[in-house]
C-alpha cells in the first residue's frame, strides 16, 4: 500500500501486507529492507508496463462494499432513523459508508470525503484536536453520531450527539460487547499494553481469553492467524475483527457500532452509562513530550533497574516491562511510559476511575520521566 497512514502528506510511504491480508512480520519487513539501496531507483514508462501485463488496475471498490454489506445486519441499519455525519478526512474512506447504507431511512452525511492529496492542510488522524469540523456538523445536523478514519482508513474515531469525543478504549469495549452479547461469537480478546483494562472486566465476565502485545497492530495479527480471536485493538482507533482479514477496518468498526445502536434501539450515550455501571469508570489520558535524545536510551533501563514504589501516593503492585514500563497500582489504576525509535519524544499514558487521581498519574509520570 502506498500511504502515509494517519499522519500528513508528507510522511506517504510504503506499507507492506501479507498474503494473509494482514500487517508484515518482522521477518518480512527485514528481508524487504535486505534490497534497500541495491539498485538505482529508474523511471518506467507506465502506459507501457501495462501494455507489458506488469501493471494491472483494478477497482477493489465494488466487491469491498458488497463485503460491507454482507458483515454487518445491515436492514437492521437502514431501519433505524439514525442521523450520522461520516468525516472521511480527504481519505480512502470517501462516502462508502453512505453508499453502503444508501435506500434506508439512516441518514449519512458525508464531510470531506472527495480526493485531496495534502489531506486539506489537515493531520489525517480521527483524535479530538483534528475533528473540529465534524463536531461543528454534529452540531448544525443536530446528528445522533459522528464516525471519523484516517488517512488510509483503517482507524476509526467516534464522537457522540453532543460532539464529544469518544476515546478508542470505549470504542473498542463497546464492540467486544456487542461481538459476544448480539451476535454471540467466540474467541479470546487481544489488546495491547496501552490499552484499558476495562476489556479484561469484560473477559473476566464472560470467560475470554485475554492476550496482551506490545504497541503496534503487527502483534495482535499474529494472534490473529494463530488463534481464536473474536477481537483485537489498540489505543489509536485500529481495531481488527473475527470473519475478516487479521487488519484494522476503521468503516467496518463504524458500521458494526451503527448495528450495535440498531439493535439496542439506544443511543451511544445510554449504552456507555449502562457499560460505566456495570463494569466501572475508565478514564485515560496520554501525552507525547519532547525529550533529550541522550536521555532517551537510558530513561527505561534506569526506570527498571529502579522504580518506584508509589506513584500519587497509591503503592505499586505490578511492573510490566514488555514494552517501555508499566507500573500496575494497587487500585489498578496504571501508568505506562515508552520512548520512540525515531524522534526525540516520550509517549506518558495513564488509567485511572478518578480525574483528579489520573492528573496526579500524570504528573507523577511526568516527574518521574524529566527526574532522570
Amino acid at each position: 500500500m502506498i500511504t502515509a497512514s494517519h499522519n500528513p502528506f508528507k510522511y506517504n510511504g510504503i506499507k507492506f501486507k501479507g498474503e494473509y491480508a494482514g500487517s508484515a512480520d518482522d521477518a518480512t519487513t527485514k528481508k524487504i529492507e535486505g534490497f534497500l539501496y541495491k539498485n538505482k531507483p529508474r523511471e518506467i514508462n507506465f502506459e507501457a508496463e501495462k501494455k507489458k501485463g506488469l501493471i494491472q488496475i483494478i477497482d477493489l471498490t465494488p466487491p469491498y462494499l458488497k463485503f460491507l454489506k454482507s458483515f454487518v445486519n445491515l436492514e437492521a441499519i437502514k431501519e433505524t432513523s439514525l442521523k450520522v455525519v461520516v468525516d472521511s478526512m480527504y481519505g480512502a474512506g470517501k462516502d462508502y459508508t453512505a453508499q453502503v447504507l444508501k435506500g434506508g431511512k439512516c441518514r449519512i452525511i458525508t464531510i470531506r470525503g472527495e480526493e485531496n492529496p495534502s489531506f486539506g492542510g489537515v493531520h489525517p488522524e480521527p483524535i479530538a484536536q483534528n475533528l473540529g469540523a465534524l463536531r461543528d456538523m454534529i452540531r448544525e445536523e443536530k446528528a445522533d453520531l459522528g464516525l471519523a478514519t484516517d488517512g488510509d482508513g483503517d482507524r476509526l474515531g467516534v464522537m457522540d450527539s453532543e460532539g464529544n469525543f469518544v476515546n478508542p478504549h470505549q470504542v473498542l469495549s463497546l464492540l467486544t460487547l456487542h461481538l459476544i452479547e448480539s451476535r454471540g461469537w467466540s474467541g479470546g480478546i487481544v489488546k495491547t499494553i496501552s490499552t484499558t483494562s476495562l476489556l479484561n472486566k469484560i473477559a473476566e465476565k464472560y470467560k475470554r481469553k485475554i492476550y496482551k502485545t506490545p504497541v503496534g497492530f503487527k502483534y495482535i495479527c499474529e494472534l490473529m492467524l494463530k488463534k481464536d480471536i473474536l477481537i483485537g485493538g489498540e489505543e489509536s482507533g485500529g481495531i481488527g475483527v473475527k470473519n475478516h482479514v487479521p487488519d484494522r477496518d476503521g468503516l467496518l468498526s463504524g458500521l458494526l457500532l451503527l448495528e450495535m445502536l440498531a439493535l439496542k434501539k439506544k443511543s451511544l450515550s445510554q449504552i456507555q452509562e449502562e457499560m460505566r455501571k456495570e463494569f466501572g469508570t475508565y478514564l485515560y489520558k496520554r501525552i507525547d513530550s519532547e525529550y533529550p535524545l541522550d536521555k532517551r536510551d537510558i530513561l527505561i533501563p534506569t526506570l527498571r533497574k529502579k522504580p518506584p514504589e508509589e506513584l500519587a501516593d497509591i503503592k505499586v503492585k505490578e511492573i510490566d516491562a514488555s514494552d517501555g514500563i508499566k507500573f500496575i497500582l494497587e487500585d489498578n489504576s496504571w501508568l505506562l511510559i515508552r520512548t520512540s525509535g525515531t524522534e526525540p519524544i516520550i509517549r506518558i499514558y495513564a488509567e485511572s476511575d478518578e480525574e483528579g487521581k489520573l492528573e496526579k498519574i500524570m504528573e507523577a509520570g511526568k516527574e518521574l520521566a524529566f527526574s532522570i
